[in-house]
């Protein structure tokens, strides 16, 4: 994906932006655009009810949805000041590189859903994802960083694990407060916990992990910014998924 972004920002500048939300760069029909019309003035050349048939008969979507897209991509292509021409070694790579990362991504689709499978038959699994905000996507990961949860003493071990826990700056009899966290530990892990205190706070139900997030952003003196106020939270949520993996019970809002 690396590769192809790069390419992409030499061939079309800032296509990304053209998506937002839940659309993205990498779904089915942008990449079948790219695919088949690799360079903007390709891609310009064609009327967008040619290519809406083209790219609908591919990939299978519903036309109207299709439509959206493509008229999406064929404005920003007017607009795009291409880094190359049509005949340079980049328009004639971009198709195959396409083509692998569209490969690349059905193995992996493949591989987590085999992995879900596996965390399923894993007692700690129900546990983790009856947690709001937390799929089966989701605690299938946290699952496989975790591993065997008994193997750590306590809360403030599997905090340590994670690299969660404060850094230790001490000069003679004071210890700093309020410091930033270690990031010795599992860096995944922690990416994860953090993704999922995140979700859980854009899904806004009234669970105490919500609660908490909300009242770090939004405390009287010194709130915290958004990135603090959910690293803050992915220290809790381990909190939380530690405790209900110990005693095999589910997470009640």
């Amino acid at each position: 994906k690396v590769s192809l972004r790069s390419m992409l920002d030499i061939i079309y500048p800032r296509i990304d932006r053209t998506f937002k939300g839940n659309q993205n760069l990498y779904d089915p029909i942008p990449m079948e655009i790219l695919k088949r019309y690799p360079h903007p003035s390709l891609l310009l050349s064609h009327r967008e009810d040619t290519i809406v048939k083209t790219v609908g008969h591919r990939t299978g979507h519903l036309k109207g949805y299709t439509e959206r897209i493509v008229h999406k991509i064929y404005e920003k292509a007017k607009e795009c000041y291409s880094g190359c021409e049509i005949n340079d070694i980049e328009v004639v790579k971009l198709p195959s590189l396409i083509e692998n990362v569209q490969e690349q991504k059905k193995k992996c689709d493949s591989l987590l859903k085999e992995m879900i499978e596996i965390a399923r038959t894993c007692p700690y699994f129900a546990s983790v994802v009856s947690i709001v905000g937390i799929g089966e996507n989701l605690a299938a990961r946290i699952i496989a960083e975790l591993g065997d949860v008994n193997r750590f003493d306590n809360r403030a071990a599997i905090v340590a694990y994670a690299g969660l826990n404060p850094k230790i700056q001490q000069s003679g009899d004071i210890d700093g407060l309020h410091l930033k966290i270690s990031k010795k530990g599992n860096k995944h892990l922690r990416c994860l916990l953090y993704l999922g205190a995140q979700c859980n706070y854009r899904l806004r139900k009234e669970d105490p992990l919500y609660e908490f997030t909300k009242k770090k952003r939004q405390q009287t003196q010194c709130p915290l910014s958004s990135k603090a106020a959910y690293t803050a939270s992915a220290h809790k949520l381990l909190v939380i998924i530690y405790s209900l993996c110990k005693n095999g019970t589910l997470y009640h809002s």
